[in-house]
C-alpha cells in the first residue's frame, strides 16, 4: 500500500535562518565585509589579467565616517563592469554558485553577505555604454532586491562600485579608526596576495587622508620548498616553509592577521591560515609559508564541504578525507 504525502513542496527558508547564515559569515564585521568586496574586484581585474597582464589595476576603498547619520564605505574598480541581468544572479540571487572557475567566489554569497552583514548597499555597474543601478537592504526583517532601469555612461567607461550604509537595527555596527582598519586590511591573511601583487594598488580615502595599502612577508630564509603527492589521491601539493629572523605569532594568538603560519591557497585564492598543530609549540614559532594545491578547487568546484561558512582563519573543514590526509602529509613534513 502506497502513500500519497499530505504537504509536498521546497522546503521554505525564513529570513531568520538567512540572517543567521550572514551573520555566520560576516560576524557583523566591518572589515571582513570589506575584504570580501576587495576580493570581489581583485577576481574581476583577473579576468582582464589574461589579456592584459601589463596593466597595475587599482582597487579604490572609500570611508566616509559620520557620527549623528550613517557612515558609509565604498569599493571601487575600473573591470569589465556586469549587466542588468548578470546582477539579476550576482546580487538579486542567494546561494547560487555565480563565479567562474579562475575567481574565488563563494557559492554566489560573498558580495550579498557583506553587504547585509553591516547595513544596506547599492551597486553602480557599468558596461557596454550603459549604467545599471540595484540595491540591496533589509525591509522588515527581509533582504529586499531592487534593480532600476540602465543609464547611459560614459564612452568606454567600464567598473563596478560598491556603496555600503554601515548600520543596522539590531545591531551596533561601526568602522574602525584609519589606522587600525589600514593595517587590519593590510595584514588580514586572505588579502596577501592582493597586497603583494605588483600588477594591484590598493588605496584606502578618507576625507582627510589617502594612502597605498601593501603587505611585506617577515624578513626570512627559505627552509623548504617542495611538490609532494597527497597519499591516496592522485592530488599535489607545494609546500613552501621559511624561517623568520624573528619569532612570529601565530594564526592562534593573532587570528586572520597573524603573519606566522602557512597560508593554504589554491588557484581561485587563500582559504586558510594555520599552523596546523604546531600553534603553541616554541619550536615553530619562526616558521611560515604557504601549503598551494589546485585539488582543492577541484572539491570546491564539486560542492564537496571543505570549506567553512564562517570564511574564518581556520578557513578549511579538516574533518573532509582529503583536507584530512593533505593536512597529515603537511604535519609530517613539519615535524
Amino acid at each position: 500500500m502506497t502513500r500519497s504525502p499530505l504537504v509536498e513542496r521546497e522546503l521554505i527558508v525564513t529570513s531568520r535562518g538567512l540572517k543567521h547564515d550572514i551573520d555566520q559569515a560576516i560576524g557583523r564585521d566591518v572589515v571582513k565585509a570589506l575584504v570580501e568586496l576587495i576580493l570581489n574586484s581583485d577576481d574581476s581585474y583577473r579576468r582582464l589579467d589574461a589579456t592584459q597582464s601589463d596593466d597595475i589595476r587599482v582597487i579604490h576603498i572609500g570611508v566616509d565616517r559620520r557620527r549623528r547619520t550613517a557612515s558609509t564605505m565604498t569599493v571601487q574598480d575600473e573591470a569589465c563592469g556586469m549587466t542588468g541581468e548578470q546582477l539579476d544572479v550576482t546580487l538579486g540571487k542567494y546561494g547560487e554558485n555565480t563565479a567562474d572557475v579562475t575567481a574565488r567566489g563563494f557559492f554566489g554569497r560573498g558580495l550579498k553577505e557583506a553587504i547585509l552583514g553591516v547595513g544596506s548597499g547599492t551597486v553602480r555597474s557599468t558596461t557596454a555604454g550603459a549604467c545599471v543601478e540595484c540595491t540591496l537592504a533589509w525591509s522588515a526583517e527581509k533582504p529586499k532586491y531592487k534593480r532600476y532601469p540602465a543609464t547611459k555612461a560614459k564612452p568606454n567607461a567600464s567598473g563596478t562600485e560598491v556603496v555600503v550604509l554601515v548600520g543596522r537595527d539590531d545591531a551596533d555596527i561601526s568602522i574602525p579608526l584609519t589606522d587600525n582598519l589600514a593595517e587590519s586590511l593590510e595584514r588580514y591573511f586572505s588579502l596577501r596576495d592582493v597586497m603583494t601583487n605588483p600588477l594591484r594598488r590598493v588605496v584606502l580615502k578618507t576625507a582627510k587622508s589617502a594612502r597605498d595599502l601593501g603587505y611585506a612577508e617577515p624578513t626570512a630564509t627559505e627552509l623548504l620548498s617542495v611538490t609532494q603527492r597527497v597519499p591516496g589521491f592522485e592530488a599535489e601539493f607545494h609546500l613552501t616553509i621559511k624561517r623568520a629572523d624573528e619569532a612570529l605569532c601565530s594564526p592562534a594568538e593573532e587570528g586572520a592577521l597573524a603573519p606566522g603560519g602557512f597560508l593554504i591557497s589554491s588557484p581561485k585564492g587563500i582559504l586558510a591560515l594555520t599552523s596546523f598543530r604546531y600553534s603553541h609549540n616554541p619550536d615553530a614559532e619562526r616558521l611560515f609559508g604557504r601549503v598551494h594545491c589546485p585539488y582543492l578547487d577541484e572539491l570546491i568546484l564539486k560542492n564537496e564541504p571543505i570549506l567553512k561558512p564562517t570564511r574564518d582563519v581556520e578557513g578549511l573543514v579538516w574533518t573532509h578525507p582529503f583536507t584530512r590526509a593533505l593536512k597529515a602529509c603537511v604535519e609530517e613534513i613539519l615535524r
